[in-house]
């Protein structure tokens, strides 16, 4: 055990430096690895490099937890809905006579991005670590909110006074490439330096929600970037989540949290107002041009959804109670090795192109209904009430103003979570994997602490 205790000493260290440094890297990691990756083929393995930390780290964490669950003691509660979970994901898989292998890849990827909770919390011992982290994210977000704000105005500019030339001013904005559907009531959905509008926008609001809860005074300067990354992103999911966050910072008594929701709320409606938004119809020639980028744009396409949830429900009904297994309908692992269910349920060939560049069914709940059955899916909200739940009740009991706010925004950013499922997948590791981690050092640092911090 002597042994032990010195190489943990001395190992931690770079353990917590790699650790934060995940933290930064993360809302950079798909566009670096996709980028990189057109030079040097081998650094597209860039996008595994969060779950190779967890595969490394869980074994030694979850030993350093069990030698501290009295102190860990609310880590202790979403521990077992966790284990349950993956532990159904076997059972369904054996149900279904699945591959060992796909079953345990479909299983974790259900679980990988709560797993840094325990990480977090048993590598980082002391109460100012988490404060520290988030200093170090509002930095980044911060980074990307600008950046984001810079490409709006690449294309406001080009579109306003260059339509002819509107394309060639998307590309520079994006540095280097843009897809189709970046484009939305005539805005570019931003996706700053990150691969997806929708992955810059939940980080940016989460990082927002960490600042806004923690802080008795708002930067002015800081709060302009992340709501700038916020609204740019042109998200719905992410847009009613913030007016959910401002409704709530209004009743704490910051009053002037009203006018960042006001054009918000404009723009949400008229994102709401379109089929589909992101094409806009115009009877002016040169603003449909623009506008109307999206050239293989086709009526059908518009309903990928829909019909991709009809055929989820449909693999439901004949799998109610366990599913079809983990990683074998719209899981990322059924893309790579399990195809069969896609052509039995007939998914054609351009949904199945467009479910691969997602990386999922775009839509956790119905996929999850196919794959893990009525029991899976009760596990799982049970684990997000529960994590919900553990948050408040530590929330009530924390030492300090700063982490009595974080847990509180804890709570808010699990609510963020089953909303935004709804029309995303797991696969949004940079909010996810942030949320998890940053709870882990709140949880370690004051349990295997106990020190008190000021705000």
């Amino acid at each position: 055990m002597k042994i032990l205790s010195v190489m943990e000493k001395r190992i931690a260290p770079a353990v917590r430096f790699w650790l934060l440094a995940m933290l930064v890297f993360l809302p950079f990691q798909l566009r670096l690895a996709d980028e990189l990756g057109f030079v040097v083929p081998f650094l597209r393995s860039l996008k595994y490099l969060d779950e190779l930390t967890v595969l490394v780290l869980f074994p030694p964490a979850l030993w350093i937890f069990f030698r501290e669950r009295n102190k860990l003691h609310y880590l202790q509660y979403i521990f077992w809905p966790l284990a349950v979970l993956g532990l159904f994901g076997l059972i369904s898989g054996w149900i279904n006579h699945l591959p060992l292998m796909i079953t345990a890849m479909g299983s974790f990827d259900y679980v990988k991005n709560f797993l840094p909770l325990f990480i977090y919390a048993a590598f980082f011992p002391m109460a100012s670590d988490w404060q520290k982290a988030l200093r170090f994210l509002v930095i980044t977000a911060v980074v990307l909110g600008v950046f984001a704000v810079y490409q709006e105005s690449i294309n406001l500019v080009f579109s306003l006074f260059f339509p002819a030339s509107a394309g060639t001013g998307i590309e520079l904005a994006m540095l280097p490439r843009i897809f189709g559907d970046y484009l939305r009531i005539g805005l570019l959905r931003t996706p700053s330096l990150t691969i997806h509008p929708n992955l810059f926008g939940l980080f940016t609001l989460l990082v927002l929600t960490y600042y806004l809860f923690t802080k008795r005074k708002v930067n002015p300067l800081v709060f302009l970037a992340l709501y700038g990354g916020i609204f740019f992103c042109l998200s719905r999911i992410v847009g009613l989540s913030f007016i959910v966050l401002a409704g709530i910072q209004f009743l704490r008594g910051r009053k002037w949290m009203v006018f960042p929701t006001i054009p918000l709320a404009i723009f949400l409606f008229l994102m709401g107002s379109y089929f589909d938004s992101n094409v806009i119809k115009s009877k002016n020639p040169r603003m449909a041009t623009y506008f109307g980028v999206q050239t293989h744009y086709t009526p059908q396409m518009s309903s990928i959804r829909s019909q991709l949830r009809e055929k989820a429900l449909a693999v439901f009904n004949d799998h109610p109670v366990a599913g079809s297994g983990p990683g074998t309908f719209g899981g990322i692992v059924s893309f790579k090795y399990r195809p069969e269910l896609f052509k039995k349920y007939k998914v054609i060939q351009w949904q199945y192109d467009s479910l691969k560049k997602f990386g999922s069914l775009d839509q956790f709940w119905p996929q999850l209904l196919a794959e893990l059955g009525v029991v899976g899916t009760s596990i799982f909200v049970l684990l997000l009430v529960v994590l919900a739940l553990v948050f408040i009740i530590a929330g009530r009991a924390a030492p300090d103003i700063a982490t009595r706010g974080f847990f509180l925004a804890a709570a808010l950013a699990t609510g963020y979570i089953f909303i935004y499922l709804f029309s995303n997948g797991l696969n949004m590791t940079a909010f996810l994997y942030t949320y998890s981690a940053l709870a882990g050092m709140v949880f370690g640092g004051h349990a295997l602490c106990g020190e008190k911090q000021n705000d």
